[in-house]
């Protein structure tokens, strides 16, 4: 007489992971629960603040480390979730200032991985 077993085998739960922070996620999932969380707090937080966003982050129970894993993530290729914010940011204060260019998650990480200017008279090396 055959057992089952309610328990996943090993070769299962090696493989389906969260894209996110690497943890299981479970049956047929892309997201773990923590980081489809912080998902829905950044999407219902947009328009508000890094530091509102960040302390609703931190009102779902999440590690450090997990909403760390999670703003550091690049969904498209073209900037992590921490540019998406600050593009958001810049484009709200732009619009306030009567400004009508748009910038994108891929520009603020460009200019993030350019770095800021280290001697206030010279330019930054171009890249």
């Amino acid at each position: 007489m055959a057992v089952l077993s309610l328990r996943p085998s090993a070769r299962y739960t090696a493989r389906v992971r969260c894209r996110i922070c690497h943890e299981p996620a479970g049956w047929l999932r892309r997201r773990c629960e923590t980081c489809a969380q912080l998902a829905g707090v950044v999407a219902a937080s947009r328009g508000l603040g890094l530091s509102e966003t960040l302390d609703a982050m931190i009102a779902t129970g999440a590690s450090p480390s997990r909403i760390e894993a999670f703003l550091a993530h690049e969904p498209a290729g073209a900037g992590t979730i921490r540019d998406q914010i600050v593009a958001d940011m810049t484009n709200q204060l732009a619009q306030a200032l009567g400004q009508t260019r748009i910038q994108t998650a891929a520009e603020v990480k460009r200019l993030r991985e350019r770095g800021a200017w280290q001697v206030l008279d010279k330019r930054p090396e171009q890249l």
